[in-house]
């Protein structure tokens, strides 16, 4: 994995990835720029393709194109690695040291419950309703429905609970962290309903 974390960083140019961010200036064989970081008026913050690095010479951030990723964009380092990966054609090789992290365990989450309330608008008759509204009076393109992942849910969270739980193999706790909330059935009594 380390083989590959280098060939990434060298097929990667730290002024680019930084410029495309933030507005970078000439400077020798350095750019320079307003840092991200903190406010200031004059330029502190460096960058040096040469070397793969950036330091704020104000605030003292510093650190390679994996770090800054991290930083200005709020990624964890798998999710900067991944996206530079990407984009220097690098196809990375999946490890199975370690478990996915919370973020990634959270996005999995989000990302099965999108695609089961897609495939229910898409496939289900209980949205044929929804979905000839959104085609027929929206004006919605059944593609459009699909690239932006579009869905419906259904009267009741048991499906999505049981596609979670039993097909997707997700904890109810990791169901709830991440903020998939699933109607529990609660029973009225009689005194309830008065009030």
């Amino acid at each position: 994995m380390n083989n590959q974390v280098d060939e990434v960083k060298a097929k990667t140019d730290i002024a680019t990835i930084i410029g495309e961010r933030i507005e970078l200036k000439k400077a020798g064989r350095n750019y320079k720029a307003i840092c991200p970081f903190h406010g200031e008026k004059t330029p502190s913050f460096m960058v040096s393709p040469e070397l793969g690095i950036f330091k704020c010479f104000g605030c003292d951030a510093k650190g390679d194109v994996f770090s800054f990723l991290e930083q200005f964009e709020g990624m964890e380092f798998p999710e900067a690695l991944k996206y530079l990966a990407d984009r220097a054609g690098v196809k990375l090789v999946k490890s199975n040291f370690g478990a996915p992290s919370e973020k990634e365990k959270l996005i999995e989450v989000n990302e099965s419950a999108m695609r089961f309330y897609n495939y229910i608008l898409l496939n289900h008759p209980v949205a044929k309703k929804a979905l000839d509204y959104l085609i027929n009076q929206r004006g919605l393109k059944k593609e459009t429905i699909e690239e932006f992942q579009v869905g419906y849910s259904p009267e009741s969270s048991y499906a999505l609970k049981e596609y979670l739980v039993s097909k997707k193999k997700f904890t109810p706790a990791e169901i709830e962290h991440a903020g998939i909330g699933l109607v529990r059935e609660v029973t009225f009594t009689t005194d309830l309903m008065a009030a």
